[in-house]
């Protein structure tokens, strides 16, 4: 009977992983870390501008671990170009926040991680992410279940079904955000308590609080 010829082993495929920070001894030990759970670092340099450069020379890297700087705002820009040019999920190290977390989360990155990190956990969040999952910490649940939530009154307010009367509230109010109510009133031909029960109710069926919330989702999604 024939021996049969035994299948070459193949190696498993080492994750590739990108890092931008600015201190020194932190990238080394990330590194370390890394490396002892069999994954390679393929880049870590300063900055997200120079990680951005250097990617361009390295398709094989899988995972972005960057970390956040202040402020959020240039952060965040830096961050989606980052993200968009080289379509990589990215994992954020910094001082968070609710806020910051919540703008993160909105950004789609894949994971936050304090300053504190633990090496384990730095592991276990790039191993994550690298399958195409989420490092759902306590800080992503937080505001991922924040998220849902409000992708779930998006939707619910943009099913409302308006009345012509309040339609017509709707649009003169967001066409008019300079005028109080009195002035809209004269301007549309009504008694001031009419608008004001009116806009009250169009608050109600889209459960907003106020004109100012109004303004604010009318303005998100106009």
């Amino acid at each position: 009977m024939a021996q049969r010829t035994p299948l070459p082993s193949v190696a498993p495929v080492r994750v590739m992983v990108g890092i931008a920070h600015d201190e020194n001894l932190v990238r080394k030990g990330f590194r370390s870390a890394l490396q002892e759970a069999g994954m390679e670092v393929a880049i870590a340099v300063d900055t997200l501008a120079d990680l951005e450069v250097g990617l361009r020379s390295l398709p094989d890297v899988r995972v972005l671990v960057v970390q956040l700087h202040l402020p959020v705002k240039q952060m965040t820009e830096d961050l989606e170009r980052l993200m968009r040019r080289s379509k990589l999920p990215v994992i954020v190290i910094g001082a968070l926040n609710g806020p910051v977390v919540e703008t993160l989360v909105q950004l789609d990155v894949k994971g936050v991680l304090t300053n504190k990190v633990l090496d384990p956990e730095l592991v276990t969040a790039v191993q994550v992410v690298a399958q195409g999952g989420i490092h759902a910490n306590n800080w992503m649940l937080d505001q991922l279940k924040h998220k849902r939530k409000r992708t779930t009154l998006d939707e619910e307010r943009s099913n409302v079904k308006l009345t012509a009367k309040l339609e017509q509230t709707a649009q003169l109010l967001f066409d008019h955000p300079e005028l109080g109510m009195p002035a809209l009133a004269a301007l549309a031909n009504l008694n001031k308590r009419t608008l004001e029960s009116r806009a009250k109710a169009l608050y109600d069926k889209m459960n907003l609080a106020n004109r100012n919330a109004f303004m604010k989702y009318k303005g998100l999604h106009r």
